[in-house]
């Protein structure tokens, strides 16, 4: 069994205007993190095509999650838990019955800004208690 705790993610999807009205420095550092994104997408990917996964994320609108397809000879070959937060104020109501403004959801990204410490804190303690159900984990393993 695999447990994985995301950091939250956001959706970074931009505007063709927005693209071509960025510095160069700019456009270098938001590379960057497409790069990082698509990273942790594929690793997710992978994962939840390994795994039998009672938590799998939506990878796109074309894979889904995954949940019914498993490589191989359609044995999963481990137990995999996907954890995370979007930040993201349509899915922050929905899942865990947060109201947050675009502009403060979008800001949570920068993790390493000590003003976002006490929301970011309270997000993980709220998604954890709506997201870690005791039926994600197998029946032998306890979760006390």
């Amino acid at each position: 069994m695999l447990v994985s705790a995301g950091t939250g993610t956001r959706n970074l999807r931009l505007e063709t205007s927005e693209v071509l009205d960025m510095s160069a420095v700019r456009l270098a550092g938001q590379s960057i993190l497409s790069i990082m994104a698509d990273c942790d997408w594929l690793t997710q990917t992978m994962m939840q095509w390994l795994s039998n996964s009672p938590t799998a994320w939506p990878i796109d609108r074309e894979s889904g999650n995954l949940e019914q397809d498993i490589l191989g000879d359609r044995q999963a070959m481990l137990h995999y838990l996907r954890y995370n937060v979007r930040f993201d104020p349509q899915w922050l109501k929905q899942e865990l019955d947060i109201i947050i403004d675009p502009v403060q959801a979008d800001s949570l990204f920068a993790m390493d800004q000590p003003e976002n410490i006490e929301i970011l804190t309270n997000l993980g303690t709220t998604a954890a208690l709506v997201q870690v159900q005791p039926k994600h984990f197998p029946a032998n393993f306890d979760v006390a």
